[in-house]
């Protein structure tokens, strides 16, 4: 894996292994595009969009998005190891920050309130061996998507390629 160095990177990342835009009936979000729902994009605009309006979203925005609602705004910004930060930022784009936040505080041994506070970046930024962090992040991951499988079994379609997501930070 060629992991990113800069925030646009990891956007760039996320982007890529997103893909393009697609609606598929099983999928909870509804059309996406880019990884970006319409719920996700008329919130992030402040007004109603239409199918049309996800479609022609420029790269750019798809960008901004993912940096400032999945990684500034939740704090994982302010994680000095960018491999956890690009495995953070991943994390909470499909479970959500605050799901994210409180995995890495369930394997930090910390209360789970889903902050990313200053006791939740100090112990993080302090490992010493971010790839165990995020090899456990990982296993996390696989035990949320086996969680939502077993929920709903219209959700299979999505396993493989959930768990090579997942997957694809091990190290």
């Amino acid at each position: 894996m060629n992991w990113p160095i800069t925030d646009n990177d990891i956007a760039d990342q996320i982007i890529l292994t997103e893909g393009g835009y697609v609606d598929l009936s099983n999928d909870k979000g509804g059309p996406t595009n880019r990884g970006v729902t319409l719920d996700t994009l008329a919130s992030w605009r402040k007004k109603p969009v239409t199918v049309d309006d996800l479609k022609a979203m420029p790269i750019q925005e798809t960008r901004d998005i993912y940096i400032c609602k999945y990684l500034r705004s939740p704090g994982f910004d302010k994680l000095t190891d960018i491999k956890l930060r690009y495995a953070m930022t991943d994390f909470g784009v499909l479970f959500g920050p605050i799901r994210a936040t409180e995995s890495l505080q369930a394997i930090l041994k910390l209360p789970q309130d889903g902050a990313m506070g200053d006791k939740t970046i100090t112990a993080a930024n302090q490992k010493t061996d971010s790839a165990a962090l995020i090899n456990q992040l990982s296993c996390a991951r696989i035990s949320l998507h086996a969680d939502r499988v077993s929920k709903d079994h219209t959700q299979i379609i999505f396993l493989k390629g959930w768990l090579a997501r997942a997957l694809m930070f091990i190290q």
